[in-house]
């Protein structure tokens, strides 16, 4: 399905920030290393400061899990395979 969905599992607390500003979820691991380095923010923490820096909000308008993402994309993307299939008759 989503690399990040398969990420999110091992590293609890919700994340719906880090699929928006586009984190690689295979570095998550180095991201949430507190326990080496305690000067790093807890990964929850370090999402919804890099989302209110880079969206200047503290959260999504519109929240949405990971399989109603996936639903949209398919229902889109077969609405414009419909079309362009109208368009060329």
């Amino acid at each position: 399905m989503d690399r990040c969905a398969e990420a999110l599992p091992s590293f609890p607390g919700p994340h719906p920030d880090a699929r928006e500003l586009g984190l690689n979820p295979k570095k998550f691991g180095s991201l949430a290393n507190t326990k080496k380095e305690p000067s790093k923010l807890p990964l929850p923490e370090y999402t919804e400061e890099l989302y209110i820096k880079h969206f200047k909000k503290n959260r999504p308008e519109n929240v949405r899990s990971i399989e109603q993402m996936v639903k949209d994309y398919r229902k889109k993307k077969q609405e414009r395979k419909m079309r362009r299939i109208e368009e060329k008759i």
